[in-house]
């Protein structure tokens, strides 16, 4: 995903197919990080404000990138 919105133009749609079987990891942080901001524009705002990096928080900064205005 973080390619594609580096090449989609603005307002265009991503689509991203993936199984996702297991759901969210077992491992890392990325379910916590990503639960912790009630929208993309809340979470940037968290992280652009932290000290200090969370494990796995990129996987969850890339994506709101694309809609930073959604609610997910």
């Amino acid at each position: 995903m973080s390619a594609a919105h580096k090449v989609a133009k603005p307002g265009a749609t991503i689509v991203c197919a993936a199984e996702c079987r297991d759901g969210f990891p077992d491992h890392g942080s990325y379910r916590d990080v990503l639960a912790s901001a009630g929208s993309p524009r809340q979470l940037l705002a968290d992280i652009s404000a932290r000290d200090t990096t969370v494990p796995d928080q990129w996987q969850v900064q890339i994506q709101p990138r694309s809609s930073p205005t959604a609610a997910w």
